[in-house]
């Protein structure tokens, strides 16, 4: 997948309306389920939103033209006419970097355990030498506010958090973040500081990716 593209440049001044945080949870789980049809009930078992929620994601994806619904016996199907990398292509455009801020504190002052994100997490994942600070994400950082910074100011005392709009545990089966959402909060930084090395290693990871899911 080429990221930085003149296409992708034109395609980023149209105005598009952007995925809600949770329709973007949906859609990438969807990408991951890699099936044609699936219930709300293993939504449900994953994700576990209210129903309500649920309903306005699906909506949202279904007025965006990336999945079609139907009924069957009392349940309500999504149905997707494509998967993998072909409907996360698709929806591309109307996807959001996860990041929505961005923070840095003291290694002393880390009190729980963030999954890994960022440049740390594509190091841990392909060739990619590993960063000079630590970066994590998490939902909520509160916490630590007081005690942060908004720009680095020691590589050695301090790690780099991220704020996600969504919960990336949601998506993670260990302790990195999930790979589609580490694309999506990376890719759009290439656009404004292109790095070959980066941007060759995050193509290699989306390939071995969509090969994974594809089984």
């Amino acid at each position: 997948m080429a990221i930085v593209t003149q296409e992708r440049c034109d395609k980023e001044r149209i105005e598009v309306k952007k995925m809600t945080a949770i329709a973007q949870v949906l859609f990438l789980y969807l990408i991951y389920l890699n099936k044609k049809e699936v219930t709300m009930s293993e939504i449900n078992e994953k994700l576990e939103l209210n129903p309500m929620s649920i309903s306005r994601a699906i909506s949202q994806l279904n007025d965006l033209q990336l999945v079609e619904t139907h009924k069957e016996k009392n349940r309500k199907i999504i149905v997707l006419e494509q998967q993998g990398r072909e409907l996360f292509e698709k929806g591309l455009l109307y996807l959001n970097n996860p990041v929505k801020e961005t923070i840095y504190v003291n290694k002393c002052d880390m009190n729980e355990t963030m999954l890994i994100s960022g440049y740390t997490a594509l190091s841990e994942l392909t060739m990619l030498s590993s960063p000079q600070i630590m970066t994590y994400a998490c939902k909520d950082i509160k916490n630590y506010k007081e005690n942060s910074t908004e720009s680095l100011i020691d590589k050695d005392e301090q790690v780099e958090i991220q704020k996600w709009i969504y919960n990336p545990r949601v998506l993670s089966n260990n302790q990195i973040v999930d790979v589609l959402s580490l694309y999506l909060s990376l890719y759009l930084s290439l656009y404004y500081d292109c790095d070959e090395r980066v941007e060759g290693e995050l193509e290699y990871l989306m390939n071995k990716t969509w090969r994974n899911i594809n089984g």
